[in-house]
């Protein structure tokens, strides 16, 4: 598989966005309790977040399906790999499983932004 330095960046931009969407998501749904205490200088009650499920499960719903895009392409490139060993793949696999979206600027940083130009992998996963 021929990976330029353009794909590698590509890639590296695209490992930064179900972060930056989590962020997102995450300061948005904090910021509405704090505006609920400020308003309403009470706890916010059912009718009250209810108004706001909308948005906050779009966001998150975003956020979920990126994460989940980069993850299956991710675990995909590693079951490819011929040089890897397969302890290496199942740390990894863990890795981005556990982390998720930390994992992938971790990943992208220490695998794929250092591998070489052509890469040895499998025609398929099996």
């Amino acid at each position: 598989m021929e990976m330029t330095k353009q794909k590698k960046s590509v890639l590296g931009l695209i490992s930064i966005i179900p972060l930056i969407l989590f962020i997102i998501s995450l300061w948005y749904h904090l910021s509405l309790f704090d505006g609920f205490f400020t308003a309403y200088n009470h706890t916010p009650t059912t009718q009250d977040v209810a108004q706001h499920t909308g948005e906050l499960s779009w966001l998150y719903g975003t956020s979920l399906i990126a994460s989940l895009g980069l993850l299956l392409y991710y675990v995909y490139h590693l079951a490819r790999i011929k040089t890897m060993g397969p302890a290496r793949k199942v740390f990894w696999i863990a890795l981005l499983g556990l982390l998720v979206p930390i994992s992938f600027l971790i990943f992208w940083f220490f695998v794929i932004n250092r591998e070489p130009r052509h890469v040895p992998v499998k025609e398929d996963i099996t």
